[in-house]
């Protein structure tokens, strides 16, 4: 799903995620299965060379704070760069 169309979706966030330790495709679906099982996540992009996940998602029924932990629960480091509301 892009950016745009989840935006006209209504309701969607975004937030950035920086990821430390992934090193190849494998750890970057690990990360995208990860963040896809939280309620509330409508999408994942996770790209293994800028080290960076961007998840959309609703904030009624997920917060940020829970991405990060979702990150480090599959092996690697992770904090929010930015989040913005639509």
């Amino acid at each position: 799903m892009r950016l745009q169309e989840a935006w006209m979706a209504g309701g969607v966030n975004t937030a950035v995620i920086a990821i430390k330790g992934m090193k190849s495709k494998r750890c970057e679906s690990s990360v995208r299965s990860a963040l896809s099982l939280i309620r509330g996540v409508k999408a994942v992009d996770v790209s293994l060379p800028d080290g960076r996940a961007i998840v959309r998602y609703d904030a009624e029924k997920a917060h940020p704070s829970q991405f990060p932990v979702a990150i480090q629960a599959v092996g690697f480091q992770a904090e929010v760069l930015a989040q913005e509301p639509v």
